[in-house]
């Protein structure tokens, strides 16, 4: 028996009012608080971070890229120059800066490669392996590299040895060997076939930059554009 005498009657709203503690609002009738901070350069200053000592970082990456990005106090092409510094490769650094300089951060994934990505069951999830995450981005940035690869992405995985390479496009080659190697943590195609204009065109080589950022600084690359 519930404590309303009038419940399921018209007097059942009235009954509630009356029962209810004087000086109160009634359930659901709280306010909503949204939060307009943002963050600013001077609230981004390495000197205040505790992993900044000696007057460098002691991380290899840097933690607080989404604040900072925010800020506007680091761009792609800082990024970019950090996620090559192991190469070693001068003619790779000259294309790099090249275009790099151009660039923004955040990403702006075209409607169409956001519409692909957007397919795979993983995007917008909040625990997503940025090496995962800039394979996807890279297979999805070929049409016809998403049509092969697609049937076989299953419970977040993708099985390479069930992809059919037969008559793929020369120019996607290197796209499907750099994703295939992000995925599996080593990438398998070199500085200097990277470097090569030949074998790697100037719009292969900006996505397989950008998935290299990616994946070494996780979804926040793209973050705004990745929806489920």
């Amino acid at each position: 028996m519930t404590k309303y005498f009038s419940q399921d009657t018209p007097l059942a709203g009235l009954e509630r009012m009356m029962m209810s503690v004087p000086g109160f609002q009634k359930r659901g009738g709280g306010m909503m608080v949204l939060c307009r901070f943002h963050y600013k350069k001077e609230d981004v200053d390495c000197t205040y971070c505790r992993s900044y000592m000696r007057h460098t970082c002691q991380e290899s990456v840097c933690p607080y890229i989404p604040e900072r990005l925010e800020a506007g106090t680091i761009g792609y092409q800082e990024l970019a120059e950090r996620c090559l510094r192991m190469a070693g490769h001068q003619k790779l650094w000259k294309r790099a800066s090249s275009l790099s300089k151009g660039n923004t951060l955040p990403l702006a994934l075209e409607p169409a490669h956001r519409h692909r990505l957007s397919e795979w069951p993983e995007a917008g999830t909040a625990s997503i392996c940025p090496q995962k995450l800039a394979a996807v981005y890279l297979l999805s940035s070929r049409i016809g590299l998403w049509r092969r690869v697609l049937p076989y992405i299953s419970h977040g995985r993708i099985d390479f040895s069930s992809v059919s390479l037969r008559g793929i496009d020369p120019r996607d080659y290197p796209v499907y060997r750099a994703a295939k190697g992000l995925y599996c943590g080593k990438l398998l195609i070199t500085s200097a076939e990277l470097a090569d204009e030949e074998q790697v065109s100037s719009e292969a080589f900006g996505d397989i930059l950008n998935a290299m950022l990616i994946a070494r600084y996780g979804k926040t690359i793209i973050a705004a554009e990745v929806k489920k």
